[in-house]
């Protein structure tokens, strides 16, 4: 049985990029923040695709790309549902509830 979990994962850039972020200006970003749930055997599996869905939502150019922290924590699948307007399938084809990009120049 999955238990499912919220995670929050910052992801610093390889390299600066310019990213539209919705207010209709490209501005040089040096990585982001997601936060997500998702569902996991145990916290290591959901902190393993935690770190997986992060890298690769990006929609740049992901050379480079590294995680700078997680942090993971169990919850109720209600609490998710209530939490995020995202829903999406993973590449293994799960359910996972996600915000938007955060990004930061920092």
């Amino acid at each position: 049985m999955k238990n499912w979990y919220i995670a929050t994962c910052i992801v610093k850039l390889g390299q600066v990029q310019s990213v539209n972020d919705g207010d209709g200006v490209n501005g040089p970003v040096k990585g982001y923040a997601i936060n997500f749930g998702i569902p996991g055997v145990d916290l290591m599996h959901a902190m393993n695709q935690a770190e997986r869905i992060a890298l690769s939502i990006f929609p740049g150019s992901r050379t480079g790309n590294r995680i700078e922290e997680v942090n993971i924590k169990e919850t109720k699948l209600e609490s998710l549902r209530e939490q995020f307007q995202i829903e999406s399938l993973d590449v293994t084809g799960e359910t996972i509830y996600r915000s938007k990009l955060i990004y930061f120049d920092e």
